[in-house]
This record gives C-alpha cells, structure tokens and sequence, in this order.
C-alpha cells in the first residue's frame, strides 16, 4: 500500500517564506509569485520577480523550491545568478528606476 505525502505548507505559507529570503539576502526590491505545487514530489516551485514600485514586475529572476509537508527551502537559484539576472532586467527594461547596487540592495 502506497501512502501519499500530505501537503502541510499552504501556497500562503510558501510565499511568505521565500519572501523572507531575499529581503534578508539580497534586498527589497524581489518578490515570491504564484506558488505551483509539484505533487509528485511535494514541491511548492515558487517563482521571484524583480519589482519595482509604480511599476510592473519587470520578471522572473530565480525560482525557489520549498518542501510542503516541512516548510523548508530545499532549493533554490543561486544568490548571484539572482543578481545577474535582476541587474540585466534592470538595464533593457527600460523603467528609469534606481539601478541595483552592487550588494543587490536598492
């Protein structure tokens, strides 16, 4: 008999917690969105935008993983591929807001 494993982290749950991330890692300018579950393996796959204020999302830098029966990140894109991305993001997107600072922090 095979047993299924319950999902015990809510989406919810799961943005908040890859929020918490870049705010203390990287800055306050990158936002969880739009948790998918994996219920294979019970993967809540959590994409991060780059954002800006009266602005829309200028989009995807990484993406995050978080176990939904734990709550914890299991994995998630690399801190300075974040920055790569967000910095080429920044530059073609054309916004006219802030640039990234080298520590990422805006």
């Amino acid at each position: 008999m095979s047993h299924s494993i319950l999902q015990k982290t809510s989406s919810l749950q799961a943005e908040a917690i890859v929020n918490e991330w870049p705010i203390t890692n990287l800055g306050d300018r990158l936002v969880a969105y739009w948790p998918q579950l994996n219920e294979k393996d019970n993967i809540w796959r959590v994409p991060v935008l780059l954002v800006y204020p009266k602005s829309r999302p200028l989009g995807i830098v990484g993406e995050f993983q978080v176990d939904a029966s734990t709550g914890q990140i299991v994995s998630h894109t690399p801190a300075e591929e974040i920055h790569t991305k967000a910095r080429k993001l920044y530059e073609t997107s054309g916004s006219g807001a802030r640039a990234p600072s080298k520590q990422f922090y805006f």
